[in-house]
């Protein structure tokens, strides 16, 4: 049994487009939001199972290099800096509509769950 069964993420079949998954992690967001980044990795590739456990961690790698206070999320500052790494360099506004794009529960964090869901979609 996975560490995950009592996570609430309806995933009906492989063909689930990853943005119902998304929306379903949303609605979730409460269960994952006190997993640390480890967690949220091992349950997006339980969710995600066509996705390489070595892409996974290295994303997860360059993640919390970004997360200044180790809290196992990123403020929006945070996520901008992550992105202008990464070479999505765009203005201020932009970078603004990509973090409210990506913060599914809009609660101006994003986790590392939201982070692979925006990075795989």
């Amino acid at each position: 049994m996975s560490a995950f069964s009592d996570v609430p993420l309806s995933v009906s079949s492989p063909s689930t487009s990853r943005k119902e998954i998304s929306s379903s992690i949303s609605q979730a967001s409460k269960f994952y939001s006190h997993l640390t980044v480890e967690e949220q990795r091992e349950l997006f590739l339980w969710k995600y199972r066509d996705i390489s456990r070595e892409s996974v961690t290295d994303m997860m790698k360059e993640f919390m290099k970004h997360d200044i206070g180790q809290k196992g999320h990123l403020d929006e500052h945070e996520a901008m800096m992550l992105m202008e790494h990464r070479g999505i360099v765009k203005t201020a506004k932009e970078l603004r509509e990509m973090m409210s794009t990506m913060d599914i529960d809009k609660n101006h964090k994003l986790s590392f769950v939201e982070w692979c869901c925006a990075f795989f979609e």
